[in-house]
């Protein structure tokens, strides 16, 4: 239990730092030694990445309503410095008040607002913080404690982040998809579908050719290739090894996905492929053969919609189909309607039988 190596503790606010690596980061690529955490620039540019995150309502709530610890920040001690910190949840938080801090200090708060020596004192709240401090040695203890509270909890994070999570557990620790559902409120199903997804990007990581175009931000598109049963066909998915086995139809599908460098100008970066709704367009394509329509798109004549459109077209009529509706939409004629509306039935079961008799003349 995590709980048995958290302990309260009061630490100054210049002494807590920002973690570079947080996990809101994860998509953007970031990594930073832990020797570094405390310096200066890593720390700016940690509070400019985390401005997107919504602090400016953090920000005006902690001026108005105070720094309320309902939710105690954790921090770990930085090994090799004294009295020194960072964050593995609270991100946001530490961020909100630093901004505040500074504000104050530079005179960008307009004092008007508030009633005469109020932010002096708010502001003295805020340069002490009392703080649960982790004393375990888990590594990837940050990427725990936020997947309980995000995963299933108060701020959902990314499908990326999920999975990364997810694949860390289960390979790292040795759990199944059930017993990492269970921990963060997902069903087994949903974090192998997560799982599977992430080993296709990281499969494409590791290609020797394509690997440096990879990015995190195509997860949605590997696990939409996953659970269509089209596209995971046609790469060869292998439920034992977690791969794709079929190479050129992998590597066709990665080079769809990511930019062209001779074809930037032709819409999405030179991307055939950035929606996950394209990569059923694939599958339809797949599905009926279409060859001639996929090697259109790979040449850039033709957008992958407008190859799923002209497949539409073209698809073999489904009479079967069209007949037995037809047979149900006879046989569920209310009894009531037939009564109410007896020459109209009348009327359009005989054109109905004109026409089956012409066709089994025919």
């Amino acid at each position: 239990m995590y709980s048995n190596f958290l302990n309260e503790k009061e630490v100054l606010i210049d002494d807590i730092f920002l973690d570079p690596n947080n996990p809101r980061f994860f998509e953007e690529g970031k990594r930073v030694a832990l020797s570094k955490y405390t310096n200066d620039k890593i720390q700016k540019e940690s509070l400019k990445s985390i401005q997107q995150y919504n602090i400016e309502e953090l920000v005006n709530s902690i001026l108005i309503n105070g720094f309320l610890p309902m939710d105690r920040v954790v921090v770990k001690k930085i090994e090799g410095q004294d009295n020194k910190y960072f964050v593995l949840e609270g991100n946001r938080r530490i961020s909100a008040i630093k901004t505040c801090i500074s504000r104050h200090e530079n005179g960008e708060i307009d004092e008007t607002e508030f009633d005469d020596d109020y932010l002096d004192t708010l502001i003295g709240t805020l340069k002490k913080l009392k703080v649960l401090e982790y004393s375990g040695s888990e590594e990837d203890i940050s990427w725990m404690l936020q997947g309980i509270r995000h995963i299933s909890g108060i701020k959902d994070w990314s499908p990326t982040q999920r999975a990364k999570l997810i694949l860390d557990q289960i390979e790292s620790k040795g759990k199944n998809f059930t017993g990492v559902g269970k921990q963060f409120g997902l069903s087994a199903k949903a974090v192998g579908s997560l799982y599977r997804g992430y080993k296709g990007l990281q499969q494409m990581e590791r290609h020797p050719e394509l690997g440096y175009k990879a990015k995190n931000d195509y997860f949605s598109l590997f696990e939409q290739a996953y659970k269509n049963k089209d596209v995971r066909v046609w790469m060869q998915w292998n439920d034992s090894t977690y791969a794709y086995e079929n190479e050129d139809n992998f590597r066709q599908f990665c080079e769809w996905i990511s930019p062209d460098e001779d074809n930037v100008e032709s819409g999405s970066n030179g991307r055939r492929v950035h929606d996950p709704k394209h990569v059923r367009y694939v599958g339809n394509l797949v599905n009926r053969k279409r060859d001639d329509l996929i090697s259109e798109v790979d040449n850039f004549e033709v957008s992958i919609e407008q190859a799923w459109g002209r497949a539409e077209e073209t698809k073999e009529y489904d009479w079967k189909t069209e007949v037995l509706r037809a047979e149900k939409a006879i046989t569920n004629i209310p009894y009531a309607t037939i009564l109410k509306s007896k020459e109209d039935v009348f009327s359009s079961l005989k054109k109905l039988r004109d026409v089956i008799e012409s066709m089994i003349s025919i």
